[in-house]
């Protein structure tokens, strides 16, 4: 299965191989406003996913099979953006990276676990590491942040991209990380003392750079 997602507020959940929808939802909100859909992610037992919209203050969890909203989450601030979001690798926490920062919530009761201090401007990409102790986020200060997920530290800030850092993920084996940003730049990062590894420059007119799919380790 692959799930897309388009700013007309529609969430799809296609068959790969047959490319048959399996199922369609629509984010809106209580007065019918339709949403433009910044982030849909499955839970890693892919029976459900959520969605999360750029100009609505909702998260909506929904079901694969049909569609259907299982549960809503509605920020009381009517400006309030929500730019990602991912499960933990246990489905038991969900982190989200928003206009107020970077946020961990209980999957169970919805309720807000704690908050990630440090970037100075929206953050627009929150993502665990595999093994879901590390949380790593990105911002429109430019700037990529790991974090201890039990207590909150900031264990690195990866300063290098001249633009907003849309997109970041660990590697495998968590030795790497790749961040993408609007300077036309993929970096590849070292965990372990957050000096850039790679630069990917981005050729012909192509200036932005918004995703990079999780890699496998440059060093074996």
């Amino acid at each position: 299965l692959f799930l897309s997602a388009s700013c007309d507020g529609t969430a799809k959940v296609w068959e790969l191989l047959s490319g048959k929808c399996i199922s369609s939802c629509l984010h809106e909100d209580a007065n019918d406003a339709v949403g433009r859909i910044s982030s849909c992610r499955f839970t890693s037992d892919m029976n459900h996913f959520v969605t999360a919209c750029e100009d609505l203050p909702s998260v909506i969890f929904w079901t694969v099979d049909e569609g259907t909203e299982v549960r809503r989450v509605t920020h009381a601030d009517r400006m309030f953006r929500c730019w990602s979001t991912e499960f933990s690798p246990d489905l038991t926490k969900m982190v989200g990276a928003t206009c107020l920062g970077v946020g961990l919530w209980c999957n169970v009761t919805g309720a807000k676990l704690q908050g990630f201090a440090g970037h100075q401007e929206d953050a627009t990409c929150a993502r665990f590491s595999p093994n879901g102790n590390y949380i790593l986020t990105s911002g429109f200060d430019r700037n990529i942040h790991m974090y201890e997920c039990q207590t909150g530290r900031l264990l690195r800030k990866l300063e290098g991209h001249t633009n907003t850092v849309w997109h970041a993920e660990f590697s495998c084996r968590e030795l790497e990380i790749a961040s993408a940003s609007t300077d036309g730049q993929v970096k590849i990062w070292d965990v372990r003392t957050g000096q850039t590894l790679h630069t990917l420059q981005a050729a012909g007119d192509l200036t932005q750079a918004r995703y990079c799919w999780r890699l496998t380790d440059v060093r074996q």
